[in-house]
């Protein structure tokens, strides 16, 4: 049961039907140890993670609202005392690291979700470090399906022979992806190389590689200035983290730019050719580039 300011709070229809839509209606469902409270265990010889034996809190929180504090209580049972306390059965909540909840237990649902500090993303999450979280089982699984769909439809356009790219196209993909020198390399060295480049960032690699594969503009763009590189008109030097232009023998000539810290070295030189007309203008002529249609920074 519910309690709010010492009085017993009945769930209204239209807060039980946001908690059945948001677990997708699937009962029943868990609330877990957050990912913060799991960690690899330091031991050689234990290949379980460390987590803690286990985790409680009490049923009893206080919710800030426009109109002032509100204290919350989740009890299945409520004592009255002499000089009129109430004692709330049970206080604490207890687990050690999983726990099912049905659908008859909306109550406690409620106040894990919307009342509790503790809840990590919960309504009331105090930011601090999280005791529970729901495990999100729908949420998980449409993750998963859409990154195996993308790896799918990646894997066809770089391997199929009968849908994937023909091999003009994977060339041009893999100079988009700054892979030196494509045209030295073989058919499958740059199917191999492609597929490589593009899950080596696995954060941001495969929604840049379709970001781009679906705009000839920014494919065209990146392409050339790898061309450029190849040519030896510009090239990145590490250990300087510059972008420079070289002279005929390759070597550096004048500075085009310094990355700030944390820009990637190829994503900086596209978005720099987008923003910076007079240095898009000098390589379009050194290189011979005839693309009108320049596309937006990425």
């Amino acid at each position: 049961m519910l309690y709010c300011n010492d009085k017993k709070y009945d769930l209204k229809k239209s807060e039980i039907d946001e908690i059945i839509q948001k677990f997708g209606n699937t009962f029943p469902i868990r609330v877990v140890y957050p990912k913060e409270r799991v960690k690899r265990s330091l031991s050689s010889h234990n290949a379980l993670p460390d987590m803690p034996a286990g985790i409680s809190f009490p049923y009893r929180a206080v919710r800030k609202t426009e109109k002032g504090a509100e204290i919350w209580r989740y009890a299945d049972e409520v004592i009255q005392l002499d000089g009129g306390k109430k004692k709330y059965i049970p206080s604490h909540f207890r687990y050690n690291g999983v726990h099912i909840l049905d659908r008859n237990e909306m109550e406690l649902i409620f106040f894990l979700l919307k009342i509790c500090p503790h809840t990590k993303g919960g309504d009331n999450w105090n930011k601090k470090q999280p005791k529970l979280e729901f495990e999100n089982l729908i949420e998980e699984a449409n993750t998963e399906v859409e990154g195996k769909r993308a790896d799918a439809e990646l894997m066809a356009l770089i391997y199929s022979d009968t849908v994937g790219m023909d091999e003009k196209k994977l060339r041009e993909v893999a100079r988009a992806l700054f892979i030196n020198n494509v045209d030295k390399l073989t058919k499958n060295q740059v199917r191999v190389g492609i597929e490589k480049s593009v899950k080596l960032d696995r954060q941001n690699g495969m929604k840049r590689f379709f970001k781009m594969f679906n705009s000839e503009a920014i494919l065209t763009v990146r392409a050339n200035i790898q061309r450029a590189v190849d040519e030896r008109y510009i090239k990145y030097v590490v250990n300087r983290r510059e972008w420079v232009w070289c002279d005929s023998d390759g070597k550096k000539k004048e500075l085009i730019f310094q990355l700030k810290p944390g820009l990637n070295p190829e994503d900086a030189i596209y978005d720099y050719y987008i923003g910076e007309a007079d240095f898009r203008e000098r390589l379009n002529s050194a290189m011979k580039f005839t693309q009108a249609t320049e596309p937006a920074v990425q």
